[in-house]
């Protein structure tokens, strides 16, 4: 079901690879569930190296696999993101670290690992470094812990 009230959601990441990913899944399973007029999602990076870049062509590969694009470059996640999001989503400890460092004093912005939603902790690995096929397993964490994070905003 779907809600009256409009939600903001930005995935964060140190580096944006997994972004692409969970940006165009989140986007698909809201469409799914008709409720993507309630949503802005968007996606940044904690880190600078990667801002004003498309998203790797593996990443791109793997979503059109799954019928899914991403037309998003890459940008850097600002203090105003705190305020204008309710749920700030990221993919690892040391992004939630970085993100609770520059939450602001008094910013009601869930900030929170979006693997938390299925088992406190878990978190995704950037597939950077990785065989190809680790591409298709974020693809599939993010679908899994998208799906787990709507299921408890929509319970």
């Amino acid at each position: 079901g779907c809600n009256e009230e409009a939600f903001g959601e930005l995935c964060v990441s140190g580096e944006h690879l997994p972004l692409a990913h969970g940006r165009a899944v989140f986007r698909s399973l809201l469409e799914k569930r008709g409720c993507s007029h309630e949503w802005r999602v968007d996606s940044s990076a904690v880190a600078s190296y990667n801002i004003g870049d498309q998203p790797d062509p593996r990443t791109l590969a793997t979503l059109q696999k799954h019928e899914l694009s991403s037309r998003h470059t890459a940008r850097r996640i600002t203090v105003d993101d705190f305020h204008q999001f309710q749920y700030i989503l990221c993919f690892d400890e040391q992004n939630m670290r970085d993100l609770s460092r520059m939450k602001p004093a008094g910013c009601q912005a869930t900030v929170r690992l979006l693997g938390s939603y299925v088992e406190e902790g878990k978190v995704v690995q950037d597939p950077y470094y990785l065989e190809d096929e680790a591409f298709e397993t974020t693809y599939q964490l993010c679908r899994t812990m998208s799906t787990a994070f709507l299921d408890s905003v929509y319970q």
